[in-house]
């Protein structure tokens, strides 16, 4: 009888080695199985042309993103709708309407006041993440601060252009103002 639990466990743990654990999601197996795609072809450097408009891409985006009321919210994301690449746009879309919600919640409006390009890295012919770094004056329900933003952009080259592919994350790095929230 304990032969069948000791395969079973071998089985089970084969499974999760090999990435196919119930908790494993498909957004990091296919990040996990992209990764190893690209690490294997060796990647030219961004010419200095892709480097320009890829920073100038993403910090027009950022500026814009950023910086907001509630009177030109959709407006503002409308306006970027062609900077996106079109699979990310329904995604975008949702992703704005919630924030906007948010933001109506809490009366909340944004001013982005210097953006700063942290790291370009090129993953492929066609793939670029960017890191930048932001200070905006926010305000919500009256009280206004300044606090220090961190986002990473995922990009993709799409018809000899680049285009925002994804917000992949984006954190406070500081709150100037906290006392001002308390």
């Amino acid at each position: 009888m304990a032969h069948p639990l000791w395969l079973v466990s071998v089985l089970v743990s084969l499974l999760f080695l090999a990435g196919c654990s119930p908790s494993t999601s498909a957004l990091t197996s296919s990040h996990r199985l992209q990764a190893v795609q690209t690490s294997s072809v060796a990647i030219e450097p961004l010419t200095p042309i892709d480097r320009k408009e890829i920073e100038d891409l993403a910090l027009l985006f950022a500026q814009k993103y950023y910086t907001y009321t509630l009177e030109n919210y959709t407006e503002v994301n409308t306006e970027l709708i062609p900077l996106l690449t079109p699979e990310y746009r329904d995604t975008f879309e949702k992703i704005t309407k919630d924030g906007f919600l948010a933001a109506q919640a809490v009366n909340a409006k944004s001013k982005v006041e210097s953006v700063q390009m942290l790291e370009v890295d090129k993953l492929s012919t066609n793939q670029a993440n960017v890191q930048l770094t932001f200070k905006a004056q926010t305000t919500t329900n009256g009280q206004t601060t300044e606090n220090r933003y961190s986002t990473k952009l995922d990009l993709r080259k799409t018809e000899n252009h680049w285009k925002i592919n994804a917000i992949l994350s984006e954190q406070p790095v500081e709150f100037l103002d906290l006392r001002k929230l308390l």
